[in-house]
């Protein structure tokens, strides 16, 4: 009540929107409130069960893509199912951000070998308060990590959409995009299993959805869908697509104020993160690291500090000091 007092009368309703997956799951009780008050750009209520990957998967599987055999991890058991199981390296990732904020994990997790997973998660897994999955790792180079990015009607038909795919991950090989470019003609057969499982979904709003390309079967390996809009949407501004744009006007009930372009261009780059990844590759004597410094295709979207909106900073000093700290209390219990 305090925000409608303060944004005052309105001619129509203002827009609600969530900009990170934990916030579907704190806002669903408020669902009704927030529906009478407010145009909200993703049905909350229907969205918040979709933010687990375990009900992604089944989807995504209808949709036609490959999800890897996954073990759901609760407890220190579970990690002797993984040793029977799966050949190394296995990728581990948080079932929800739920868990992901109680880890403090940015994304994922690699292990070579079942020792370093038992010294890492069996602390976390002796609680049963948090849920991972693990899978094997999918072969392959940051930029077989493909994304498809959409504005969606009422039903989950993409109203907008471009796709493209990574160039540099952080940390590499299974970070967050640290750089990446807009296919300007994208491989239909990952653009249309991508609408088909927008649809699946049958959210309203902004959906992101993330596959790899298996460096040997050419397989699109499912890994997982958000639905928000995100920092790298402005990766549309770059060629000409504003999703963010059009899911306010869907979310108005209004038509789609642009064409959907044949062709796409330009990329996206965090300098923070390619300062990140450039250091990964100097500390791993990998050569390769003086390709960051190779332009990326134009016109390019860039993540950058701005004073108008600090909370990214703010943000990211945040997660720096929470992992510092956790690093220095787990030396001293060495």
């Amino acid at each position: 009540m305090d925000i409608l007092r303060e944004i005052g009368p309105q001619s129509e309703k203002p827009i609600f929107t969530l900009n990170h997956e934990s916030h579907f799951l704190a806002f669903e009780p408020l669902n009704d409130f927030l529906e009478e008050h407010f145009n909200v750009l993703t049905p909350i209520a229907k969205a918040a069960p979709l933010t687990s990957k375990n009900n992604q998967f089944p989807l995504a599987e209808q949709a036609g893509f490959r999800v890897m055999e996954t073990i759901i991890l609760r407890n220190t058991e579970d990690l002797e199912r993984v040793e029977n199981s799966f050949a190394f390296p296995v990728i581990v990732r948080p079932m929800s951000d739920r868990s992901r904020e109680k880890t403090l994990w940015m994304k994922t997790a690699l292990y070579d070998h079942i020792d370093a997973m038992r010294k890492h998660l069996n602390p976390l897994l002796e609680n049963g308060e948090i849920e991972l999955i693990a899978q094997e790792y999918v072969p392959g180079k940051d930029s077989d990590v493909v994304f498809f990015l959409a504005s969606c009607d009422e039903f989950g038909e993409p109203r907008l959409w471009l796709a493209g795919r990574k160039i540099r991950q952080n940390p590499p090989g299974r970070g967050v995009m640290a750089s990446g470019t807009v296919d300007p003609v994208p491989d239909p057969e990952f653009v249309e299993k991508s609408k088909r499982l927008c649809r699946l979904f049958g959210l309203r709003g902004n959906i992101g959805i993330e596959c790899k390309q298996h460096s040997l079967t050419k397989e699109y390996v499912y890994i997982e869908s958000s639905f928000r809009p995100e920092a790298f949407n402005s990766i549309g501004l770059a060629a000409g697509v504003d999703l963010v744009w059009d899911s306010y006007l869907t979310a108005l009930n209004k038509p789609c104020g642009a064409v959907q372009p044949d062709k796409h261009k330009g990329s996206w780059v965090n300098a923070e993160f390619e300062c990140a990844v450039m250091k990964t590759l100097r500390k791993q004597g990998d050569p390769d690291w003086r390709k960051v410094m190779v332009p990326l295709p134009r016109p390019i979207a860039y993540a950058f500090f701005t004073w108008d909106d600090p909370l990214p900073f703010f943000h990211s000093i945040g997660v720096l000091v929470a992992r510092r700290v956790k690093r220095l209390f787990s030396k001293e219990s060495q």
